[in-house]
């Protein structure tokens, strides 16, 4: 049923659209939502009517790039007379902040921000206007988001997610979303997509790994993520998409980020088997170790998330681990930390020690090593660094054969401290003396427990999310 409202848009467009038929040499400027012109077109006229005289503007398709942003901005600012324009380094920060597409994406964002801009000349009054102004955009269009059916918000949600897709299984999936949503009479996916083609969204040219599909703007991708973090209908419909998306085995990578970076958003009684469903398959799993180690620091949840790995996907988790410990932009310290401070996590970390013992640094390394030997679960843990450095040193068998007949006595640590004497001459003294205190940390707890804690794999506790 079409409103009134809607009634009067279409008549009124029209009327003006029949009148520069009959003007030569005019332009007739019409603004509007890109949603509102589409359905007028569906219901008014052919697109041949339309392609006469109809040149669009959008934020995907500007007619202005970054130099020319600049200039508007530059224009407008001396036609107000901005303190800040005096002030070269002060122009220089608001032109480099503008190389980022987010910020004062708009003529119009530029001139709310000239306006209210003035009078102020300080730097950081000027950074927190620019930011306001620029979300002020992404505001806008997360209403006119929020206004669309079900449907649309639905296909937005693989193009929020982004990246490479199957195209025939995206239907099948979003088909699936459709019913689980109880969207009723759901528009035709292939539809859908060329709604919002070269409009919203961006479709790449296909390749092995399938076709990408992407918000054609920055403002866009912000606009959508400002609903996942407020409106119910949003995160009900990016948490069933999701879903489907992860049973059907499609672009991992984006999954595990948007995952992990929107977990609190996502609906409370679905996310943690998300989260688990996606680790249960190696490929997921290994995704989502590489975004929870890469942006440990700015995921709420990275703790349970790290330890969560360590105790479902550690095989994932130790493998992509290895390739942030040998980097030589730095050691995770603070991950480290965390592993050896959970059972699961002391298994992990015990392999890629033993792994990367001469690699590491040696402060670091010792810390570790002294921490777990606190602490009563990781004795067999300790024990397998240490083994492994005997192996290193070709440890005599009968010597061997003595630690394995005596695992759960005292003298099982004496004959240890006995083999790391000597092998004093094979071991460099760095690695005899911090094996020497750790073995003399267990074994004083020994004397007061008199018990060896077993820790196998397969008896270290599942995680369970909050």
């Amino acid at each position: 049923m079409i409103s009134r409202a809607e009634e009067n848009l279409e008549r009124e467009i029209g009327t003006i659209i029949e009148r520069v038929k009959q003007v030569q040499n005019a332009y007739v400027i019409i603004t509007s939502r890109e949603e509102v012109f589409k359905e007028f077109e569906i219901g008014k006229l052919s697109q041949a009517d339309l392609e006469e005289f109809e040149r669009r503007l959008s934020i995907m398709k500007p007619s202005y790039d970054y130099e020319r942003r600049v200039e508007i901005l530059q224009k407008w600012a001396k036609k107000e007379g901005c303190k800040w324009l005096r002030n070269k380094h002060l122009t220089q920060l608001i032109c480099l902040g503008m190389q980022d597409e987010t910020v004062l994406p708009t003529p119009l964002s530029i001139r709310d921000f000239v306006l209210s801009t003035v009078t102020i000349d300080s730097e950081h009054e000027l950074t927190k206007m620019m930011l306001e102004k620029s979300t002020e955009t992404a505001l806008v269009f997360a209403r006119e988001i929020s206004e669309m059916s079900d449907d649309r918000v639905l296909f937005l949600s693989y193009a929020f997610i982004s990246g490479f897709y199957d195209l025939r299984n995206l239907g099948e999936a979003y088909k699936k979303s459709a019913r689980h949503l109880k969207i009723g009479d759901p528009m035709n996916f292939e539809k859908l997509l060329d709604w919002f083609k070269d409009d919203k969204v961006t479709l790449g040219r296909k390749m092995q790994r399938g076709r990408l599909i992407s918000f054609s703007h920055p403002s866009y991708s912000e606009a959508f993520g400002h609903l996942v973090r407020g409106d119910e209908r949003v995160q009900r419909t990016i948490t069933l998409a999701i879903q489907e998306l992860v049973r059907k085995g499609e672009n991992r990578d984006n999954l595990a980020r948007v995952i992990a970076f929107q977990f609190d958003k996502l609906v409370k009684s679905i996310r943690g088997s998300l989260f688990s469903e996606l680790i249960a398959d190696e490929e997921g799993a290994k995704a989502m170790a590489t975004v929870v180690l890469a942006e440990y620091e700015e995921l709420p949840n990275g703790k349970q998330m790290l330890l969560t790995l360590a105790s479902d996907a550690d095989y994932a988790l130790e493998e992509v681990l290895k390739s942030f410990v040998v980097s030589p932009f730095g050691y995770p310290i603070r991950i480290l930390s965390q592993l050896a401070e959970d059972e699961n996590g002391m298994f992990v970390l015990s392999n890629i020690i033993s792994t990367y013992f001469d690699e590491m640094p040696t402060k670091l390394r010792d810390s570790l090593v002294l921490k777990m030997a606190d602490d009563t679960r990781a004795r067999n843990y300790i024990v397998d660094i240490i083994d492994s450095r005997f192996d290193h040193a070709r440890l005599i068998r009968q010597l061997r054969n003595e630690m394995i007949r005596l695992p759960t006595s005292a003298n099982y640590f004496e004959a240890m401290e006995k083999a790391i004497d000597m092998l004093f001459d094979e071991l460099p003294s760095s690695d005899k003396n911090v094996l020497i205190l750790a073995f003399g940390k267990m074994r004083r707890a020994l004397v007061a427990k008199r018990a060896l804690q077993p820790s196998h794999r397969e008896q270290r506790s599942k995680h369970e999310w909050n």
